[in-house]
């Protein structure tokens, strides 16, 4: 999985993914870290291996939130829907 943030991130950090984010943060969440890799025009760029079990979790979920640090080292968060995902994965992935 290829993530593309904005210019300005802070790189001391990992992007996460977090499947099914608890409001009340008691735990239980997926949580799929993304490694920067490289910076180009208007963006930086994260990516993440996906393993089966990670790729079960977004398609049997309905929200995940990306979390970021921003370049003033305050924590961003934004939350996604996953409506959809399940079914785009299959066609993407399929042989």
């Amino acid at each position: 999985m290829v993530i593309q943030l904005p210019i300005g991130v802070s790189l001391r950090e990992d992007a996460k993914v977090i499947v099914d984010p608890n409001p009340q943060g008691d735990g239980g969440a997926a949580v799929i870290a993304a490694n920067y890799f490289r910076c180009i025009g208007q963006a930086c760029l994260a990516e993440a291996s996906l393993p089966d079990e990670d790729l079960q979790s977004l398609r049997s979920a309905e929200t995940a939130q990306l979390q970021f640090v921003d370049g003033a080292d305050r924590r961003v968060r934004v939350a996604m829907s996953l409506n959809g995902f399940g079914d785009a994965a299959s066609a993407t992935l399929k042989p």
